[in-house]
């Protein structure tokens, strides 16, 4: 729906490969192929970003990059 209608996009999980999977493709309605961005094509493209819960507060927030940059314990451990 994101890249159909354009339209934000939630997605709850405790899986981080849904939540890179919805960061790094995209759906291209003119050949009806989910494909890989290799870098956005114009600067609207949607932006990802990464919300991490403990002990029901937000822990971090930021962008896969930032995500896989953090040399925090905690996130580590869902980074393995």
């Amino acid at each position: 729906m994101r890249d159909v209608y354009g339209v934000t996009a939630l997605l709850a999980t405790q899986r981080l490969q849904d939540g890179f999977a919805l960061a790094n493709f995209h759906f291209d309605s003119a050949t009806r192929r989910v494909r890989r961005d290799t870098k956005p094509e114009k600067p609207s493209a949607a932006v990802t970003r990464f919300l991490v819960l403990r002990d029901g507060r937000i822990y971090f927030e930021g962008s896969p990059e930032e995500l896989l940059a953090a040399n925090d314990p905690y996130l580590q451990r869902f980074l393995i």
